[in-house]
């Protein structure tokens, strides 16, 4: 084409992130990240809270924390070290004594695994 049809709009940049948010959602389907980016800079560029953007988009208010929840950095925990981490235990019961420990350790409580241990502290 040699030439094509322009329409300038003379906006600011809090306007223009508005009609980015609002004209982009007219056609296709929205990058859940993009637009949790794009959610994130409008709230800042505005100064304004949550229920002020739902009010601008057409997403609602839990909708719009939902998107901008997904800019929060995940929580990482540091690794474990080797002698950190579970170890399984196998051993090999007769019916009998398999009926007899399931029963005490019911009766001690909670996880099997803690009931288990209590058992073991029990007969230092």
């Amino acid at each position: 084409m040699a030439s094509v049809r322009c329409v300038v709009w003379e906006v600011d940049d809090a306007e223009a992130l508005t009609l980015l948010a609002t004209l982009n959602r007219l056609q296709g389907q929205d990058d859940p990240k993009k637009r949790a980016k794009l959610l994130a800079r409008l709230e800042a560029v505005r100064a304004v809270d949550v229920s002020e953007l739902a009010r601008l988009l057409p997403e609602g208010a839990e909708e719009v924390r939902g998107l901008l929840a997904l800019n929060a950095a995940p929580v990482l925990r540091p690794p474990r070290l080797p002698d950190d981490l579970p170890v399984a235990v196998h051993f090999f019961l007769s019916a009998e004594q398999r009926t007899a420990l399931e029963a005490r350790l019911k009766k001690i409580g909670g996880g099997r695994e803690a009931a288990l241990m209590t058992l073991v502290s029990a007969t230092e």
